[in-house]
């Protein structure tokens, strides 16, 4: 019984190891090399679809599944054809609002292999494949020198000015020379 067992079991494995397809997607960025960026900023950035083992060319269908807020596929088609040794570059638009937090961020865009024309009463074992895409918010620069004064506007600028005149004032009132008699 138990020889049974594992023979069935062995050619199960056997069997399967025939419709193995090795889908993959790759980035630049990652867990130790995230994408950085600052509040309200826009960058397009590529991912990469490979097909490099199997026996087949494949047809992936993306999407992004976490972070759709800010990240989103900009290629017209988001089903994408891999032939067989090759890769295929995925374009996509990370927007960052403009009141977003300085933080670690994600997102990630799934690829599922489909079958041209497949219809949603097709039941089919295809292969997943998530990419996490992590970002890196990062504070806004302080402006400096003009920049700094520009940035207070006319009610600050004038507050300053004031202050200023003030403080020249007062420098005045206490370092005068006394008067000769």
């Amino acid at each position: 019984m138990k020889n049974i067992k594992i023979i069935t079991f062995a050619i199960l494995i056997l069997t399967l190891a025939f419709y193995v397809k090795a889908a993959g997607v790759s980035s630049e960025y990652y867990n130790g090399n995230p994408l950085v960026m600052a509040p309200g900023e826009t960058k397009d950035i590529q991912l990469e679809l490979q097909n490099g083992v199997g026996s087949e060319n494949i047809y992936l269908k993306g999407a992004v599944t976490e972070g759709n807020n800010f990240a989103k596929l900009i290629d017209q088609d988001t089903t994408y054809y891999v032939p067989l040794g090759s890769k295929i570059k995925v374009n996509v638009r990370v927007s960052l609002p403009s009141d977003i937090q300085p933080g670690e961020y994600k997102f990630i865009a799934s690829f599922a292999t489909i079958t041209p024309g497949e219809t949603s009463s097709n039941v089919r074992l295809g292969v997943g494949i998530d990419k996490v895409v992590p970002i890196r918010v990062n504070a806004p620069p302080r402006p400096t020198g003009f920049a700094a004064l520009n940035s207070l506007g006319t009610n600050g600028i004038a507050i300053i000015v004031i202050i200023l005149t003030a403080l020249v004032f007062l420098i005045m009132f206490f370092v005068r020379k006394p008067k000769k008699k």
